[in-house]
Order: C-alpha cells, then sequence, then structure tokens
C-alpha cells in the first residue's frame, strides 16, 4: 500500500485518524510537485463530476464521493473553497490532497477565495490546524500547496469552470498562461476577479459589495462565451438554496455542494456529473436523492438533514422557504408598500421571492441594505420590525436624515434620503443574516465579543435594554419574540427608550400595548430631550438614576442590551452601568 492509500484508508475510516505533522509534510511535498506542474487553466476531457464549495463539511464531503462514484473509476474537479467555515477543514483539505496525490489524472482541484493567508486566519482552519497538531506547522504546509492550485479548467474546450467568475482583464483564453498564480491571493487584479467576481442582473461590470472582484452581466458572459466558443460556465462561490442555481438563460451555473451550510442554512447541495458537452436547454428538477436530467448533463441532489449536522434552532419555519439563505449573498427585493408614521418616518415594505417566503433573519441579527449612490457604494444596517411569523413581506421603519435638517450632517444620510425616493416596484439589495447577537429562546442568548469569534451561551431571567432612537428596532425584534411565548419563555424585560421629543417616538403605540398586555414581564419607560407639559415620563439624557430606577439591578441573571447613537451608548449608558454594578460580561452593544 503506497502512503497515498494508506492516508486515504485513514482519513475515511471511523474515527479518523488524522496523519502524523511528518506524513503531512511528506503529502504537501508530493501534491505541491504534482500541482507545479499543472497550468493556470486545466484542460480536462470529459467525463467529469463538478463540484462546488464544501467549506470544510467533511462528512458531507465523503458522502458526496458516494453519491459521484469511487475516485479512480471516475474524474473529479473541484472550484475551490474546501476549507474554512465547516468544522472539518483539516480532515477534507488532506484527504483530497491525498486523493489528487493518489489519482493525479482524476482529481483536479482549482483555488478558491479562501485557499488563502487571510481567509484561513479568520474562518477556521488556521484554528483547525493549531488545535489538532499544536502548532501553525500544518496550516504554513497547506498555505503554500494553496498558492499552487490551478485558476480555472476548461473541458472538451466548451466548458468553462472556475471558483468565482469572470475578470475585465480576461478576454481570451490563452491569456491565463500570462499570470503568476504562485504567491497569496491578492487584494484586486485579475487574479482577485477570477476568485471573487458573481453575476448580476445589471449590464456590464460594477465594483462588487464583498469589496473584491467584480459583478458582471448577461452581456459580459454572452461576448465571453461567443469570443472563446463556451457553451456553459460552471462555477461555485454563491451559495444557491437547490444546490445549484442558472443564470442568463442557461449560459451559466452556480454549484453548491455544502448542504446546510455553515449548520443553518437549510440549502441542498448538487454536484454535476458531466457525460459530455451536451444541450442544456432543460432541467427536470425532481425528488431528493433521485437524479435529475440536463440534456447531455446530470445533476445529482442530496439533502444532509443528519443528526451530525444539526441547524441551530429556527422556529415556525415548517413548509416555509427562507429569502437570506447566504449571508454573503444579496437580494434584490421590490418596495411593494410605503407608509409615513410622521413628518421624517417611513414604514416600507418590501416584498419576498413567493407569498411562501420569510425573510429567515434570526431573532437579534439584523440585515444590510446594499446600493450604489452617487457613485458611491453605500451599506448600512437595519433590523426589521416584521419576524418570520410575516410570510411574503420583510418590513423597515426607516427616519429619514433629509439634506440640512442638522448642522453637523448637511448633507443627510446618504441611504435614508435614497429609501425616501425608491417608488413602488424599485428593487434594493439586501444582504443577512448578519450580527454577532442570536436570542435562542427561554433565556438563552448565543453573542459572540467580536465578530470571528466563537459563540457563547449567555442565559439570563432579565434583561435591560437601553435604546435611542432607531435603536428600537432590535429592542422590539426581541420583545415581540420572548412575550408571544409568554405562556412558556418567562424572561422579564425592563426597556429604557430616549429620543428627541415625543414626537420622534418611534412604535410607541406598539410598545404601550404590550407592555399594557404583558405589565408582570414587560415594563417601558420613555425619556425625551424636549418635552411638552403633559409629559409624564422623564426629560433629558440617559443618565445613572434613570437606569437604576427603571432597569433591573445588576445580577447574574441580568444582561444588558444597548443600541442607540455611538455617543449615548459609549459615554453615558456603559459608563453608568459599570458604575451601578453591570459587568462588562453582563453587557452587549448592537
Amino acid at each position: 500500500m503506497s502512503d497515498a492509500d494508506r492516508l486515504v484508508a485513514n482519513l475515511r475510516r471511523v474515527p479518523v485518524r488524522l496523519p502524523k505533522e511528518m506524513e503531512v509534510r511528506q503529502l504537501c511535498r508530493s501534491l505541491s510537485d504534482l500541482l507545479a506542474g499543472e497550468s493556470n487553466l486545466l484542460s480536462l476531457q470529459s467525463p467529469q463530476i463538478v463540484c462546488g464549495d464544501i467549506h470544510g463539511q467533511f462528512q458531507d464531503l465523503l458522502h458526496l464521493l458516494d453519491l459521484g462514484g469511487s475516485v479512480g473509476e471516475h474524474s473529479y474537479l473541484f472550484l475551490g473553497d474546501l476549507v474554512d467555515r465547516g468544522k472539518n477543514s483539516v480532515e477534507t483539505f488532506l484527504l483530497l490532497a491525498a486523493l489528487k496525490v493518489k489519482n493525479p489524472g482524476q482529481v483536479s482541484l482549482l483555488r478558491g477565495n479562501h485557499e488563502c493567508r487571510s481567509a484561513t486566519r479568520s474562518y477556521g482552519f488556521y484554528e483547525e490546524c493549531l488545535a489538532q497538531y499544536g502548532s501553525a506547522n500544518v496550516w504554513r504546509m497547506c498555505c503554500r500547496v494553496f498558492d499552487l492550485l490551478p485558476l480555472a479548467a476548461i473541458i472538451d474546450g466548451k466548458i468553462f469552470c472556475v471558483h468565482g467568475g469572470l475578470s475585465p482583464q480576461i478576454q481570451q483564453l490563452d491569456e491565463f498562461h500570462k499570470l503568476d498564480r504562485f504567491h497569496e491571493i491578492p487584494e484586486s487584479g485579475c487574479i482577485a476577479d477570477l476568485l471573487w467576481s458573481d453575476p448580476h442582473e445589471a449590464s456590464g461590470w460594477t465594483a462588487s459589495p464583498r469589496g473584491h472582484g467584480q459583478l458582471f452581466g448577461r452581456d459580459v458572459v454572452e461576448e465571453f462565451n461567443r469570443r472563446n466558443g463556451i457553451s456553459l460556465i460552471c462555477r461555485a462561490h454563491q451559495l444557491a438554496a437547490e444546490g445549484f442555481r442558472w443564470h442568463f438563460g442557461q449560459q451559466l451555473v452556480t454549484i453548491w455542494s455544502a448542504p446546510n451550510y455553515c449548520y443553518r442554512c437549510g440549502n441542498k447541495a448538487a454536484i454535476l456529473r458531466l457525460n459530455s458537452v451536451g444541450d442544456y436547454g432543460f432541467f427536470v428538477p425532481i425528488a431528493v436523492g433521485v437524479v435529475a436530467v440536463v440534456a447531455g448533463a446530470l445533476i445529482v441532489h442530496y439533502l444532509l438533514n443528519k443528526k451530525s449536522t444539526k441547524p441551530r434552532r429556527e422556529p415556525n419555519r415548517t413548509a416555509r422557504l427562507r429569502t437570506l439563505v447566504d449571508p454573503n449573498d444579496k437580494y434584490l427585493l421590490p418596495l411593494i408598500e410605503k407608509e409615513n408614521l410622521s413628518h421624517d418616518t417611513r414604514r416600507l415594505r418590501f416584498g419576498l421571492p413567493s407569498k411562501q417566503h420569510v425573510l429567515g433573519l434570526p431573532v437579534g441579527q439584523h440585515i444590510h441594505l446594499i446600493a450604489t449612490i452617487d457613485n458611491e457604494l453605500v451599506i448600512r444596517p437595519y433590523t426589521p420590525i416584521s419576524s418570520d411569523e410575516d410570510v411574503g413581506y420583510v418590513d423597515l421603519v426607516v427616519k429619514v436624515y433629509f439634506k440640512d435638517s442638522h448642522p453637523k450632517f448637511p448633507a443627510g444620510g446618504k441611504m435614508t434620503q435614497h429609501l425616501e425616493q425608491l417608488e413602488l416596484g424599485d428593487k434594493i439589495s439586501f444582504r443577512g443574516p448578519s450580527g454577532r447577537l442570536q436570542y435562542l429562546g427561554n433565556g438563552t442568548f448565543s453573542i459572540k465579543k467580536l465578530r470571528k469569534d466563537p459563540p457563547k451561551h449567555v442565559s439570563a431571567k432579565r434583561v435591560n435594554m437601553i435604546a435611542g432612537g432607531t435603536g428600537i428596532t432590535p429592542m422590539l425584534q426581541l420583545a415581540r419574540e420572548v412575550l408571544k411565548r409568554s405562556d412558556k419563555d418567562k424572561t422579564e424585560l425592563a426597556l429604557l427608550f430616549a429620543n428627541q421629543s415625543e414626537k420622534d417616538i418611534l412604535l410607541r403605540t406598539e410598545l404601550d400595548e404590550l407592555a399594557q398586555k404583558h405589565p408582570d414581564q414587560f415594563k417601558v419607560w420613555y425619556t425625551v430631550d424636549k418635552a411638552g407639559e403633559a409629559w409624564s415620563y422623564n426629560t433629558g439624557h440617559v443618565n445613572d438614576d434613570m437606569m437604576q430606577q427603571h432597569l433591573y439591578p445588576p445580577d447574574v441573571d441580568t444582561l444588558c442590551l444597548l443600541c442607540g447613537p455611538p455617543p449615548m451608548v459609549n459615554y453615558t449608558c456603559i459608563p453608568g452601568l459599570e458604575r451601578l454594578g453591570h459587568r462588562a460580561e453582563q453587557r452587549f452593544s448592537y
């Protein structure tokens, strides 16, 4: 038995037997020798099994290989993003590396945007290597291999395969030989485009909201395919709810091979079994576990809702479709209703893809709206006031900051003024879920101190909420979730809500109704900068006395949540809570 055979056998046994560091070093050397001799653009022949993102979901990779057939008898092309985000990136990459060394002509590995030092330091692979081997040596070895991975492949001279998408710097396939790929992925340029770019509804080229790569339209794909005699572009990089997604007629397909991505997205996965270049005119989506035919090609679906890939709790979503299936993707949603709540506050309702769709936003998290305004990409966070009890739409409450309405901000708010100008039917891009906090129910929160940190569970019997202005929206989101299940969820809530004036208090009617309906579980107190004679609450900025009188006292079972203008949160609320005895681990700022 060869070294590669032994490694494959050990990695596929139960329990997995990881190779020693010395064996990994030899494996990486052997793989490096193979990859260094491969071109930037691989030339492959059908039949091929084409696989999208794997992202360290090792058990799902094993199932994928079982579905596709044994390596050696079948040829596999992996489109990159082999590591990160999943729980077993080390096992995933080492198995694919060993399979490549064992079957160099039947396994082809392309580079994805996660096969680099910067991404793997942030999204899990680096920490896995440290945990498994006690040092960063294995991570460094693997990163040197990443630098050698080819950038793209062409099958039968007709099917172009790449991780991300196209680049304006590559018009002809023969231009690939000019690229120097043997280094870390650059921040911009041709290689970054190939690994980061995405298809887009708009024509031409646009800067990507990801911060790297490009967005490219139908016209770009049509011209690239015509110029190079391409019949189909296969790419990965974006989660597809059904495991695959056609774009621009059927000139380009996105393939995604990591089911239930991040163990919470609930998506299917797919592999493309390409028998020969054929007519891709018809796609027949049928039941999971059954083959779906594309004239001349085969897509194999599978769902892996196994005990080992248990999703996070997502209540009340039975038989409903989630809109936000990929936190890195964008979803264009149309404005379908617009209501004036005050002189400067609007309720905006956006339609979801169908009447069976919910937004798919965990309680405690938010979305980002993305728009190009005056040739500038603008991204702003918002927490919807609707929930996943609401089917077919999502509601936002937006306070419009008009031009010249505030002396410190004479230009006004770019995004809010853009939203004010939207007409019914106009669309804007949503992205999410985002956020470091998620409410799991019954007083349990999942909280990350920093965005890249692993989440920790925090339990609370009482929750203090301090909000300023539009910072009320995540507080209302939480209050609704707790109180609609008040028969089981006994978490007590206290809200201190600050505004400039009484007329500026957003969503007051609903807040007061909730407090009246649940007097033993939810209490609300207001303070405003300017008040009329009939005002019965506090006047002035939030201070220590207000927090002491109207919030729960410090305790190991008390959590404080803060959302509002940064000066209020950072210079008033946090120091005041500290003086009152609420420790840092018992506070969270949105």
